[in-house]
C-alpha cells in the first residue's frame, strides 16, 4: 500500500497479488502516482543485490561514509563522515532500520553520486516494466518528481523474490 499526504488528506493505493501466480487478488487506485517514501529502499536493495551478484560489490567490502551520507535525516544509523560500514551491514540497516544514511552509502558505492544512482534506479525500473516510476534519491526522502504506483511496486516486489 502506498500513501501520500497528511492524515486529513491521505491518499492510498493498494495492489495485492499472489506471488506464485502473479494473479491480482485486490486492487485499489493501483495506477495512481504517489510518493514512494521508504518503499524506494526496495529498489536500492534490488540494485545492491544485483551489484553483489555481478561482483561489483562484496559483502565484506568497507564502504566510506561521505559528508552527504552522514548528513541524512532520520531514520538513520548516525554514521559519521569518514567512517566505514560493510556492504552487508548497510544492507541489513536498510532492511531493519530503514536507515537513510546507509541507503546513500550504498548508492554512492554503486555510482559517482546519489543523483546518478537515482537515474540508474529509474532505468532499472523501466527494464523491470515499472513504467510509472521515477526515482530521485536512494532513501525515499521526499523529493519533487519522485513517484511510483502500487502496480509498479508490486512488479519490484516480484523481482526481489
Amino acid at each position: 500500500m502506498l500513501t501520500s499526504g497528511g492524515a486529513a488528506e491521505a491518499q492510498e493505493a493498494t495492489l495485492v497479488l499472489d506471488a506464485n501466480t502473479g494473479d491480482i487478488l485486490y486492487a485499489y487506485q493501483e495506477n495512481d502516482q504517489l510518493h514512494p517514501a521508504s518503499l524506494t529502499k526496495m529498489m536500492t536493495l534490488y540494485m545492491a543485490f544485483e551489484a553483489l551478484r555481478k561482483k561489483r560489490l562484496k559483502p565484506d567490502q568497507a564502504l566510506e561514509v561521505s559528508p552527504h551520507a552522514a548528513s541524512q535525516p532520520p531514520s538513520k544509523l548516525k554514521l559519521k563522515e569518514g567512517a566505514t560500514i560493510k556492504t552487508r551491514d548497510a544492507i541489513l540497516a536498510l532492511i531493519t532500520k530503514s536507515a537513510n544514511d546507509a541507503a546513500v552509502v550504498l548508492a554512492e558505492a554503486m555510482a559517482d553520486a546519489e543523483s546518478d544512482f537515482a537515474r540508474a534506479m529509474t532505468r532499472k525500473a523501466r527494464k523491470l516494466g515499472m513504467a510509472d516510476t521515477v526515482f530521485r534519491n536512494a532513501s525515499g526522502l521526499h523529493e519533487d518528481g519522485q513517484v511510483t504506483t502500487a502496480r509498479d511496486m508490486a512488479r519490484l516486489a516480484m523481482a526481489l523474490l
